[in-house]
């Protein structure tokens, strides 16, 4: 009897093993296919978190490529502007003009040429205001390629199409062997606005400060 009794017993413990196995096994089983189902259910997390950041980054490639665009025609707008105003501020000094010559002084009068003298050399400056308002405040400079020469001829008023001259003649006793063409004028005015400018024979037009 002891020995069945013991038998009995193995067999039950070993049933009751193998029910506990089992149910371990389910349980195990069943906590894998959750871990499988959230290992899953987060790759599909990050699929859609990558798709979205592929798709973000997309839109601000397009939002930097419109920024851009904006930035240029905002740039070019600016330049526009810039241009038109200083295109305005210019507009009236653009109609002044000034160009030199160089030839014998126009003022020798008959009775000097009568009397055998040779007329000098003369630099003769023309000014004209083609503009619609006067210019004030009107200097023309002598120059002998950079530097100062003669006294500057002044005019207080240039009115709308109005074209004033100046002579200024050169020392007679000037050597022949010195370059006549370094001898020129340059003018300062102040248009109607109230800029100062400095106009060059050769169209260069500089705005300048006011005279201190």
């Amino acid at each position: 009897m002891s020995l069945i009794f013991a038998t009995q017993l193995t067999a039950i413990a070993t049933a009751v093993l193998a029910v506990f196995a089992i149910v371990t096994a389910v349980f195990a089983i069943r906590a894998f296919r959750k871990q499988s189902q959230e290992v899953s259910d987060q790759a599909s997390m990050l699929k859609i978190q990558s798709e979205q950041l592929a798709e973000q980054r997309k839109v601000n490639g397009e939002q930097i490529g419109v920024l851009a665009l904006q930035a240029a025609e905002l740039r070019e707008s600016l330049e526009e502007r810039t241009r038109d105003t200083a295109e305005r501020r210019r507009a009236q000094a653009s109609c002044v003009f000034i160009w030199t010559e160089l030839g014998l002084d126009p003022n020798w009068t008959q009775a000097q040429r009568a009397s055998g003298k040779f007329a000098p050399d003369a630099v003769i400056a023309h000014i004209k205001n083609t503009s619609e308002q006067p210019v004030y405040d009107l200097t023309i400079s002598w120059h002998k390629g950079t530097a100062p020469w003669a006294l500057p001829d002044h005019i207080p008023v240039l009115m709308p199409d109005v074209q004033k001259d100046r002579v200024h003649t050169m020392d007679p006793d000037l050597p022949g062997n010195v370059d006549r063409s370094l001898f020129g004028a340059v003018a300062r005015f102040r248009d109607a606005a109230g800029v100062h400018w400095l106009l060059r024979p050769d169209g260069q037009l500089d705005e300048e400060p006011p005279p201190g």
